[in-house]
């Protein structure tokens, strides 16, 4: 290598550091002001992608492998892909620990999901509500309200991450996050079942193996997060809900 293409890799080298160190420092360098609206945008934004999930309803993908009665892995992949027009922010609470919380609202008529569906929800309104976490700090958790109308509820679970450049505050909104795709797919199966795929080798009367595989790939429309508790062991409890007549007209039930 001749030494006019050292120097060319030196120069670069040092400009990836320093754009690298610019970049670090910036992550410091918001003001107060800075941190509180990007929290309040992050906020807005989980509310209306809530808002539209629970409209629209969202792809819930799932896939558990079960080994020797021993989980080997579980998989949730959620997918959404829709249009919110005429949200209206009904609240903004700013929280202590610096989180913030929006509530969001829409009343829907007839609308129409990714699959091309018409839905009917007879200018129902639907509520919403999103967190958004400034560096460093934690979220609150919703308190439960017992339903007053017929549903069908499922619990799900969620785990913070164990990644050190993560703050408090993010860890604990991807834990919940976790924790209601946990329960979606648990609602999910409810309503549309679960395919369970099972093999089993016994010889001479022993069990060699037993494996076991689970999967739900369906659209869950209309569920509501009830509650988000954060339990003793660290790990994120969230309880899910979805109407029993709502559903029943979205699915083309009736008796």
């Amino acid at each position: 290598m001749d030494l006019g293409r050292r120097k060319r890799m030196y120069i670069l080298l040092l400009l990836a550091i320093f754009a690298l160190v610019i970049s670090v420092e910036n992550l410091d360098a918001y003001t107060e002001a800075q941190k509180r609206l990007m929290a309040k945008r992050a906020a807005r934004v989980d509310a209306l992608r809530n808002l539209a999930e629970m409209i629209y309803g969202v792809r819930i993908d799932s896939q558990t492998t079960v080994r020797d009665f021993v989980t080997q892995s579980d998989v949730i992949r959620s997918r959404l892909n829709a249009l919110i027009q005429g949200a209206r922010e009904v609240s903004y609470i700013e929280h202590p620990d610096g989180t913030a919380e929006v509530t969001v609202e829409i009343t829907v008529g007839e609308v129409e999901d990714i699959l091309g569906r018409k839905l009917y929800y007879n200018y129902e309104t639907f509520r919403a509500t999103g967190y958004g976490a400034p560096p460093g700090e934690s979220t609150p958790s919703t308190t439960y309200q017992p339903p007053e109308r017929q549903v069908i509820r499922a619990t799900g679970h969620g785990v913070e991450p164990a990644d050190p450049y993560m703050s408090p505050a993010e860890k604990a909104l991807m834990a919940k996050r976790a924790a209601k795709m946990d329960a979606l797919r648990n609602l999910t199966e409810q309503v549309y079942g679960v395919e369970i795929k099972s093999n089993t080798y016994v010889r001479d009367f022993v069990t060699q193996s037993d494996e076991i595989r689970s999967r739900v790939n369906a659209f869950i429309q209309g569920a509501k997060v009830v509650s988000e508790t954060k339990l003793p062991d660290g790990t994120y409890e969230t309880v899910v809900e979805i109407e029993l007549e709502p559903l029943k007209r979205i699915l083309g039930i009736s008796y």
